[in-house]
């Protein structure tokens, strides 16, 4: 296997998927500059959280992330509290 080649192809994977990304956010928000700081921050939460390199740590990672934000919408201390509070099934 050619390592330099594989690894340009996952750069290359990695490239356009971010731009997808991007361009599937763009519609929805107003495209900025700091368009998807928020992502990249819990991101790098869950990069934290979860280890260094560490695939099982990360999938733990996000799954703590996300039960965190579930329950902060559900209490009212979520960004989409006031939007989402109802569909998200709290009471």
């Amino acid at each position: 296997i050619n390592i330099k080649l594989l690894y340009t192809f996952v750069f290359g994977v990695g490239a356009a998927l971010a731009g997808l990304a991007g361009l599937m956010q763009a519609p929805i928000l107003t495209a900025s500059i700091g368009m998807g700081e928020n992502v990249l921050i819990v991101a790098f939460v869950v990069f934290i959280i979860g280890g260094i390199g560490s695939i099982r740590g990360a999938s733990v990672g996000w799954v703590f992330v996300g039960l965190v934000a579930a329950g902060a919408v559900c209490v009212g201390y979520g960004t989409v509290a006031g939007r989402h509070r109802r569909r998200a099934g709290c009471q």
